[in-house]
């Protein structure tokens, strides 16, 4: 990329967030973007965003739990004593963890990169603390989802969580999709989107996306602010994204294609807010 290329995409970049988007920049911003990325990246982000298209459902509430900025998610308002919370990740917020723990009966929280929680857990006793990360295979620190899993009631409704810093695709793609019909909601935090361009992660993505579609449907995407986020061929891709899963089979009659959450919020509270374009 010559000097001047790179002057105008840094330029164009400041624009896009000054302007939110504005349909002129839309147009103007891939002139400089696109050196990077190519024109054949495009046909990757659409396979990409078929499996993220959200759509709104008859008799699904949704609400906010955790933090209303970084640490919060959107979850179906439909909970119950029964059933139980793995949360995969917990990092230094455990605000939804605490939150869920209300509605659930046990909440199992992993994270091998911490020696303890960051917050008291006061008088939320069924939170039970696991210092272990999430593998493909068993070994040392690590253990498996269906590790897990095994630690609930065999019949047991579940609530998945993962937050695992883009360790997320390659455990994801590789787990039986039969696993994961034991979640009634899964709530994934995806990083690394901007590295799409990469066929090898590629293929790992949507190999995830489509182990996640053989039994639940997205219902918010929402995304993290905290990460990058590029306007490429039209379309603005963000380098972090949370979803919301349900599971299919609970989901009643689809009445909308177009769904816009008021329960999100910018993760990083000084930023803009990205809005993706999904058409």
């Amino acid at each position: 990329m010559s000097i001047k290329d790179n002057w105008k995409r840094k330029l164009l970049k400041k624009m896009i967030f000054y302007t939110r988007v504005h349909p002129i920049i839309r147009r103007l911003y891939p002139f400089a973007i696109n050196v990077s990325f190519g024109d054949g990246i495009r046909s990757s982000i659409d396979s990409v965003r078929h499996f993220l298209r959200v759509s709104q459902y008859e008799s699904l509430q949704l609400f906010r739990v955790g933090d209303n900025f970084d640490g919060g998610y959107v979850l179906s308002s439909s909970l119950s004593k029964d059933m139980h919370c793995l949360s995969i990740g917990a990092g230094t917020n455990i605000s939804f963890d605490i939150g869920i723990s209300n509605f659930v009966d046990t909440v199992h929280l992993y994270d091998h990169t911490i020696q303890e929680l960051p917050t008291a857990l006061g008088a939320n006793t069924n939170i039970q603390f696991f210092k272990n990360g999430l593998g493909t295979k068993k070994y040392n620190e690590f253990v498996t989802l269906q590790d897990c899993f095994a630690k609930f009631p065999i019949n047991g409704q579940l609530i998945l969580k993962v937050n695992i810093e883009g360790d997320e695709w390659k455990i994801l793609s590789s787990v039986d999709p039969n696993l994961l019909t034991r979640c009634r909601q899964i709530v994934v935090e995806f990083h690394g989107l901007l590295e799409i361009r990469d066929e090898l992660f590629f293929e790992t993505m949507i190999k995830t996306l489509e182990n996640l579609a053989v039994s639940h449907a997205p219902v918010n995407v929402h995304p993290n602010n905290w990460g990058r986020v590029e306007l490429i061929s039209g379309v603005v891709v963000s380098d972090v994204l949370e979803v919301t899963y349900i599971r299919k089979d609970l989901l009643g009659k689809k009445i909308s294609d177009k769904v816009i959450s008021s329960l999100n919020y910018p993760c990083n509270p000084l930023g803009d807010e990205i809005e993706l374009i999904f058409s």
